[in-house]
């Protein structure tokens, strides 16, 4: 889980530096100062360029969840790969999880041609190595990332998530919402961005980073590793 980590710490950092240039230009009366040729310029930091600068926090922490959870979830599921894992050394969670992906792949085809498929499959699980696919994987992930769909991913992958208490679960569905609003064009950034004060999103982004940096640790299949294989039996770490 060392890249998934890596990964989030950098776009963590980004952030941060964001948030804390935000917050800056938020202060009373600000004025922004810069010199261009051999001339000083001021400009005056007015509320509208602020509510846009909030609104773009929304796509900023949006971006930093989906992707944390397609590259821990990758890293399960390509560890499978790695290890060579056969069907029947993989936990029933990724079983489940690899037979819906036979099922969605196959759904459109004829009868003769799904039970030929159907063959294939049971060749697999018989006889093969278990492979996922990558793209189908992150589509399932594609904008919908809220409290709800954190939830479903739990279930559907075996990993224990942090307490999903009220606050960050309004946190979590505001910053989806919001995020598909800008991204489908249905508010304006400055729309998006008045309702929301410089602190409450500050707050916002606090607790975010706190929270996805619980469940990617959750996650980490080498310290449970009950969530990938039945047969490994790596002890798990209890620090």
């Amino acid at each position: 889980m060392e890249n998934t980590l890596t990964d989030f710490y950098k776009r963590a950092t980004e952030i941060e530096l964001y948030f804390d240039f935000l917050s800056k230009l938020s202060q009373k009366d600000t004025t922004l100062h810069y010199k261009e040729s051999t001339k000083n310029h001021s400009v005056y930091i007015n509320k509208e360029l602020l509510t846009i600068l909030r609104a773009n926090c929304f796509l900023l922490l949006y971006n930093l969840i989906e992707s944390s959870f397609k590259n821990a979830l990758w890293e399960i599921l390509g560890n499978i790969q790695a290890e060579n894992l056969s069907y029947d050394e993989i936990s029933e969670k990724i079983q489940e999880l690899w037979i819906q992906e036979q099922a969605w792949i196959k759904r459109d085809y004829t009868s003769k041609k799904f039970a030929n498929l159907i063959k294939e499959a049971t060749n697999v699980i018989l006889n093969g190595k278990i492979k996922f696919n990558q793209n189908l994987i992150f589509q399932q992930l594609s904008g919908n990332v809220d409290a709800k769909r954190i939830i479903e991913l739990s279930q559907k992958y075996g990993f224990e998530m942090p307490q999903l208490d009220g606050e960050i679960a309004e946190i979590l569905n505001k910053i989806k919402e919001n995020r598909n609003y800008l991204s489908h064009g249905n508010l304006t950034f400055a729309d998006c961005g008045k309702d929301y004060s410089t602190d409450e999103i500050v707050l916002f982004k606090d607790r975010v980073l706190n929270y996805m940096e619980k469940i990617i640790n959750n996650i980490n299949f080498l310290s449970s590793p009950k969530i990938i294989s039945k047969v490994l039996n790596k002890p798990k770490n209890h620090e």
